[in-house]
C-alpha cells in the first residue's frame, strides 16, 4: 500500500463555469491538508506524490489503487433547498481529459501558484 502512496501522478481539478453557487470557493484537501479554493471556471493540475484522499466539505473521494498515473476530479456545487453543497466526482480518463481541454481552449482561470498551499 505505501508503494502506491509514493506513486507520482497528475490530478486535474477542475470547476465547471455555472451560476448556482458561484459565489463559492470550497476549500480542496489533499490527505487532510489544505490546497486550494476553487471558483467556478477554474482547473489545477497536481503532479506529484499519490494522496490517499481528495475532500471537500463532506465529500471526498479515495483514488483507487491501480497503476494509473492520471485522474480527473469535478468539483461541482450541488443545489439544495435552503443551501449548496461542493461534491467531487472522478471522472473517466476520456471525459475528464476532453473537458481538460475544454477548459484549456477556452482559457478558463488557472488557479496561479501563489494561491496554493503546500500539498506535500
Amino acid at each position: 500500500m505505501e508503494a502506491q502512496v509514493a506513486d507520482p501522478v497528475s490530478i486535474v481539478i477542475y470547476r465547471p463555469d455555472r451560476f448556482s453557487g458561484a459565489l463559492m470557493r470550497p476549500e480542496v484537501f489533499f490527505d487532510d491538508t489544505l490546497c486550494l479554493r476553487v471558483r467556478n471556471g477554474e482547473y489545477f493540475e497536481y503532479r506529484g506524490r499519490r494522496p490517499r484522499k481528495i475532500a471537500v466539505g463532506k465529500s471526498a473521494i479515495v483514488l483507487p489503487n491501480e497503476s494509473a498515473s492520471e485522474f480527473f476530479v469535478r468539483l461541482q456545487i450541488e443545489s439544495h433547498f435552503l443551501y449548496y453543497s461542493p461534491v467531487l466526482l472522478l471522472v473517466d480518463r476520456s471525459f475528464g481529459r476532453a473537458a481538460y481541454e475544454e477548459f484549456k481552449t477556452r482559457k478558463a482561470h488557472v488557479i496561479p501558484p501563489e494561491h496554493l498551499k503546500k500539498c506535500e
